[in-house]
């Protein structure tokens, strides 16, 4: 079966780490994880498969799949193991039970979004974004910042709608699942 390379995970993995931050306070729902797909994208591999769909399988693009790509699946454990992202599952009380809760969504607890309004994130994801650049030329090279701007304002949108429907109505329930979910 279809495995990704080392070099596109490490080039999924740069480009995370190139549209988020490190963040020192946990952010419980800040970037959507994961859900029950198709109705909670990874927001995270949405933004790479919108910026780089050649890294993604099953980017929607027609062209059939490159097996050395990165599936939804393979770039969630690797951010988890490789890449240091803290998963952290948000659920929800299904209404009228005391014993049952929803799937939830997993979010990346120690990671924020790079804030484009604020100039010292712009400025930082305009360096990480060059590095990133010099560093992967041949999926890169078509790269610009208005783009990753654009696909990052789209993530920070989808994962703020994600999260208030995780977090709706209803007792929340909240726990730290780390890399073995």
């Amino acid at each position: 079966r279809p495995k990704a390379s080392d070099s596109t995970l490490n080039l999924a993995l740069a480009f995370a780490n190139v549209i988020t931050l490190p963040s020192e306070t946990r952010q419980p729902c800040e970037i959507v994880g994961s859900g029950q797909p198709p109705v909670v994208p990874d927001v995270l591999f949405s933004a790479l498969a919108s910026c780089i769909p050649s890294a993604v399988r099953g980017a929607g693009d027609g062209q059939g799949s490159n097996r050395n790509s990165v599936s939804r699946a393979e770039f969630s454990k690797y951010l988890a193991r490789r890449g240091g992202y803290i998963r952290h599952r948000i659920r929800r009380r299904i209404p009228g039970s005391r014993e049952l809760w929803t799937t939830g969504v997993v979010t990346w607890w120690n990671r924020r979004w790079v804030d484009t309004t604020d100039p010292d994130d712009r400025a930082q994801l305009a360096r990480s974004l060059g590095c990133f650049v010099h560093a992967y030329p041949s999926v890169a090279d078509n790269l610009d910042l208005e783009q990753v701007v654009g696909a990052l304002q789209m993530a920070v949108t989808a994962s703020q709608e994600l999260c208030h429907d995780a977090l709706g109505v209803g007792e929340c329930y909240s726990r730290d699942t780390h890399a073995h979910d």
